[in-house]
């Protein structure tokens, strides 16, 4: 079991990761449903999102297109679950290797805290700019 201190951050940084995911779906023009609370995070393939894209305006190939999609949820584990988060951030490659290469799992989770904190507003703003432009765009053309 782990320590509390390890336990109550990577808690911390579930519900961060939560919000910031969310977010980075719908940028993709996806859709993750609400976490319930207790509930971990539903992992998604960000490339089967992109064909998904292009499945909707035709170009995918229906011979290999397939709509089963594996969607695995955060793990319990902080240490597993460090490793995971730092492979999902969408940060640069030299932030993401610092913290692969932290001291210990609480140390990463701390940091991706941190991260997290710093980039969920930047995704939600960078989502309401997406929505101005598509519903502004909408409303011209009536």
């Amino acid at each position: 079991m782990p320590e509390p201190a390890l336990a109550m951050v990577a808690q911390r940084v579930c519900i961060l990761f939560d919000e910031y995911y969310r977010g980075l779906v719908a940028l993709m023009g996806g859709w993750q449903r609400e976490t319930t609370p207790g509930d971990r995070t539903m992992m998604f393939d960000m490339s089967v999102l992109v064909s998904g894209q292009a499945r909707l305006h035709g170009e995918a190939d229906p011979d290999t297109d397939s709509r089963a999609i594996t969607v695995p949820a955060l793990p319990n584990d902080p240490t597993a679950l460090s490793n995971i988060i730092a492979a999902e951030l969408n940060v640069q490659p030299q932030q993401k290797q610092d913290l692969l290469e932290s001291p210990s799992a609480l140390a990463r989770l701390q940091r991706e805290a941190e991260i997290l904190s710093e980039e969920t507003p930047q995704v939600a703003e960078r989502l309401r700019q997406q929505h101005r432009r598509r519903f502004s765009a909408f409303g011209m053309s009536n």
